[in-house]
């Protein structure tokens, strides 16, 4: 399995996670006040954004090509 192969099923992985988190964070905000949903969902957004920027510039650290 090539570098490259390594990476693409690591961000799968990483999907299926973020997905899953998604899905218990989103049940559990169905009920709270939309001045804590309008709070959190931007900062939430903001964590994924720099989950994928994080591994993105790993893998293009160590993957040559």
């Amino acid at each position: 399995m090539d570098i490259e192969e390594k990476y693409a099923v690591a961000l799968a992985v990483i999907c299926v996670i973020l997905w899953a988190a998604s899905f218990v964070i989103g049940k559990a905000l169905g009920s709270a006040p939309p001045r804590v949903t309008r709070t959190l969902v931007p900062v939430l957004a903001l964590v994924t954004m720099a989950i994928f920027a994080t591994f993105v510039a790993i893998a293009r650290f160590n993957v040559k090509g």
